[in-house]
């Protein structure tokens, strides 16, 4: 059997679950998306248009005020990507490729945003803290770097196991059924 052609397999309970646990999430963080969406929106209009005063944003470390400056294009993304999380989630316990494929895209985007993200993290917490609170910003630096890992292990097992041969089948059943 060569890399194109898979053979039809059953469906199993994994790919039903994990459809499912993305179609969850994907609709929970959509609804937290859009309130953090509603709510910056409400802030910044109180406050002139600006999160965070710019003589204050000013002694703040440079990654820091990068992430305050950007934070609406953040939770846009964040927004957009939670509605295609819920989609591929119900596109994967319908079996459709285009799922198994949309959920691939979106384990690697998260990846790469993790470890982004958590290297900005490090960059505002280390250096910056004062000789008291440099134990708390170096053990908080070690949990993140830590989850970082742990989350981009798991999701890149998920996409290993979504292109798995068997995995794939289960996806070529459904589209030879609905044909």
């Amino acid at each position: 059997m060569n890399q194109t052609s898979v053979e039809p397999t059953e469906r199993t309970m994994l790919m039903t679950v994990f459809g499912w646990v993305m179609l969850a999430f994907g609709a929970l963080s959509v609804f937290i998306s859009g309130l953090s969406l509603v709510a910056f929106n409400i802030m910044t209009k109180e406050g002139n248009g600006e999160l965070w005063p710019e003589d204050e944003l000013a002694q703040l470390p440079e990654a820091a005020a990068m992430m305050i400056e950007n934070l609406d294009t953040y939770m846009l993304v964040m927004l957009v990507s939670s509605v295609l999380m819920a989609l591929a989630g119900f596109g994967v316990i319908k079996r459709k490729d285009w799922a198994r494929l949309l959920s691939m895209a979106l384990l690697a985007a998260s990846i790469v945003a993790t470890l982004v993200l958590t290297g900005l993290g490090f960059q505002v917490t280390g250096g910056s803290s004062p000789e008291g609170a440099l134990f708390s910003a170096r053990f908080l630096a070690l949990v993140n770097i830590t989850q970082a890992l742990l989350s981009s292990v798991l999701h890149g097992w998920i996409i290993w196991k979504l292109n798995r041969p068997e995995v794939r089948g289960e996806f070529v059943a459904q589209q030879k059924e609905s044909h």
